[in-house]
């Protein structure tokens, strides 16, 4: 399942059990576990609750689960053990498509704890995202409603108002792993709407004008979902001298 769209998301493996409640008591714990683990799988079953029927994914549209995944998204993982110097070398050797040993197979398969908490943001982000956007699609319904009874609907959410959109927009300007920043713009774009376009536009300025090829591809791809042209490139320091001499 790719929720957001292009985005990973924790794969849903069976539906859940209880169609009644959801116990959000029990999840908010999961996500404050200091255990990693623990969190991921506390991550992937609410994914599960959120693409479920609506008397189930509604109810993860909650502040203690919300809050839960902001904290995650917004966890400082660069204290933690990163990958071994033989994890970075066979991560290279897979990079340009070479062929591993057994061994170092099974050693691809074991993440460092810095990046098992990168791993717990990127699809926290993308979980927010979808409550997020049923938050948004169930208000907006609600409107309908009150306009087909004749009454005076309420202001829908703006972009901006929805619960971690701060946390979004921050991780994508000042998060130093591109990994994070890309999964941060994937969720950014899966809950914007049509009218969202400046809103996304100003968020991704600096990404879109990045020296770094896979933030402003990525940056112009969700740009692409709204019609925007890409920037027109700063030239470079020798090219605004010819201009000035043509001047």
């Amino acid at each position: 399942t790719q929720q957001p769209e292009q985005a990973q998301t924790p794969e849903v493996v069976n539906e859940p059990t209880n169609k009644s409640a959801v116990d959000i008591d029990a999840l908010a714990s999961g996500l404050a576990d200091a255990d990693t683990d623990k969190k991921a799988q506390t991550i992937n079953q609410i994914a599960e609750y959120a693409q479920g029927e609506p008397s189930v994914a509604l109810q993860v549209v909650s502040e203690p689960v919300m809050n839960g995944l902001i904290n995650i998204i917004n966890e400082d993982t660069t204290g933690l053990e990163g990958p071994t110097d033989k994890q970075i070398e066979i991560a290279e050797k897979i990079t340009k498509g070479e062929k591993l040993t057994p061994e170092e197979d099974a050693l691809s398969e074991q993440l460092s704890p810095r990046d098992k908490a990168n791993k717990n943001r990127i699809f926290a982000l993308y979980t927010l995202a979808m409550i997020q956007k049923l938050q948004r699609e169930e208000l907006n319904q609600y409107i309908e409603n009150q306009k087909a009874n004749g009454e005076q609907p309420i202001e829908p959410l703006k972009i901006e108002e929805l619960p971690g959109y701060n946390d979004i927009v921050n991780t994508i300007k000042n998060d130093p792993r591109p990994e994070v920043k890309v999964a941060a713009m994937q969720a950014l774009q899966y809950i914007a709407e049509p009218n969202d376009k400046a809103v996304v536009e100003g968020v991704l300025a600096d990404s879109l004008n990045s020296q770094d090829e896979v933030i402003k591809t990525a940056a112009q791809e969700v740009m692409d979902r709204f019609g925007t042209e890409a920037p027109a490139e700063e030239p470079k320091a020798d090219e605004k001298q010819e201009e000035n001499k043509a001047a």
